[in-house]
């Protein structure tokens, strides 16, 4: 909001949703596991591969937008240091509240209607309304219209070595928040959103090279409703909101398809 060029404004908000976030980096530290067991030092490398893979598809795709999407020259940022004073605790809520209402006002709408959609795709199964034991018994939810709706999306996941709809299910539902992969995954799997990560390996047939390209697509695609729900108060228009969560969704892809075949041609290589 310090960016006065209303093009960077909104070269700032499409982008910002690429940046990890702390939701991300709980999905990263319970899955690397599988990737690098039993060496800490294996594991943080590999959080660091997949951070540096974020920034330099960030870093790109700033170039390419700032040069298409959102066209224009660039300002020179010059911010004024305002004197420092003791906050005013009267100020402080007043702002605090005048923000909030803000928010849910603009994001929550969004954020509510998502909610609605996500919870239909949960407790509806093509034959009819389900119920809320949806969320306590994994047979109930394999036969719910995300499951469904998962296995339909599944043919597109096998080429990045995603071969389980349980997978799926999970990016779906981490678009509501990106914690709810972890959660999806162990619900479907154990029936507990608590699990051991070494059972999920062979419970989902995921290899170190799948699941980092799915920690990959995970670091890459749309981070949350909020996120997107900010993204459409920041730049006010439908078409840059739905643009920000395409062009999330393709990187992701194709980052991740780019990362497995490499990895698979290395290793048969290797082999």
């Amino acid at each position: 909001r310090i960016l006065e060029n209303e093009n960077e404004r909104k070269l700032a908000a499409i982008l910002a949703p690429l940046v990890p976030c702390q939701a991300r980096l709980i999905v990263l530290l319970a899955l690397v596991a599988l990737i690098v067991p039993g060496s800490p030092l294996g594991q943080a490398l590999t959080v660091l591969t997949l951070y540096i893979i974020n920034f330099t598809v960030l870093a790109l795709l700033g170039i390419v937008f700032s040069k298409t999407i959102v066209k224009g020259e660039a300002a020179e940022l010059l911010i004024e240091i305002p004197p420092y004073h003791i906050p005013n605790a009267r100020v402080l809520m007043w702002h605090a509240w005048d923000h909030s209402v803000h928010f849910l006002k603009k994001a929550g709408t969004i954020i509510l209607i998502l909610s609605i959609v996500t919870w239909f795709l949960l407790v509806y199964s093509p034959s009819g309304y389900i119920g809320p034991e949806v969320f306590e018994n994994p047979s109930l939810m394999s036969k719910s219209l995300l499951a469904v709706l998962s296995r339909t999306l599944l043919p597109l996941a096998k080429p990045l070595g995603i071969n389980n709809w349980v997978l799926v299910a999970s990016l779906i539902t981490g678009f509501i928040a990106k914690e709810a992969v972890l959660g999806t995954i162990g619900i479907l799997t154990v029936g507990s959103e608590e699990f051991a990560v070494e059972n999920i390996c062979t419970l989902l047939g995921l290899t170190p090279l799948s699941t980092f390209t799915f920690l990959v697509f995970v670091n890459l695609y749309v981070p949350c409703m909020a996120t997107i729900a900010v993204v459409f108060q920041e730049t006010r228009s439908i078409k840059l909101t739905l643009l920000t969560i395409a062009y999330e969704v393709l990187v992701a892809y194709v980052v991740s398809l780019i990362i497995f075949n490499l990895g698979a041609m290395f290793f048969t290589m290797v082999m």
